[in-house]
Formats: C-alpha cells, structure tokens, sequence
C-alpha cells in the first residue's frame, strides 16, 4: 500500500519542470557568479530583477545574493524558499541578507512575478 505524505514536493517539481527556451549555468563554487556566464546570460536577457533560493543559505545563497548586489541587480530572497544544515544558520543567513545587504526577505506567497524581457536578438 502507498502512502501519500502530504508535503509540497510534487508541487514543487511541477512548477520548476524545465522547457526547451530555459537557460543552464553550471556554479562550481560558492557564487552562480564566481567563473560561471551568468553575468554575461542575465545582461542578454535584460534582466534587473533576481529571485534566488537555494541550499547552503549561508554559503551559496549569501554569496549569490552579495555578488548579485554588487553587481546593481535588483535581489529578494524568499525567506521560506532557502535551507541550511540548521535553522540557526538559516535565520543567521537571512539576517546578514537583510541587515549587511540590504536584500528583501520576504515569504514566497506575497512575491508578483511577472514574465521576463525577451532576448535580444
């Protein structure tokens, strides 16, 4: 017999299912910015404006998001979409977001996203 646990997994896979028209970078280190083309991919797309979340709040989170900011874009880092191997270093982390960068924390559910600029082309 199967059993279904009500957690939201499934949901979640859903809604990040990957197209045809979605773009990959591979992060070898701390930063998705650190010897990665995201910087060169996001100016293409026209991009001012990044969502980030992630695992290792404290270490790839943080340093995406500082990175992203010293490079002038436009960051939030929903508070409930991010994980650490505690809950210490979770709420530690989004207090450095907040407090040293001035980033939004905010809970996923109050986020408006809109469609993205076309590429140019």
């Amino acid at each position: 017999m199967a059993v279904r646990l009500q957690v939201p997994g499934p949901l979640v896979a859903r809604v990040g299912r990957t197209g045809l028209q979605d773009f990959f970078v591979l992060k070898p280190k701390h930063s998705a910015f650190f010897a990665t083309p995201l910087e060169i991919l996001l100016d293409h797309l026209r991009t001012r404006r990044l969502v980030i979340t992630g695992v290792a709040a404290d270490q790839c989170v943080l340093n995406t998001a500082a990175d992203a900011r010293m490079r002038d874009f436009e960051v939030v880092v929903p508070a409930d979409c991010i994980a650490a191997l505690s809950a210490p270093r979770s709420r530690r982390a989004l207090d450095q977001l907040r407090d040293a960068l001035e980033i939004k924390v905010p809970p996923a559910r109050t986020l408006r996203l809109a469609r993205g600029a076309r590429p140019r082309t």
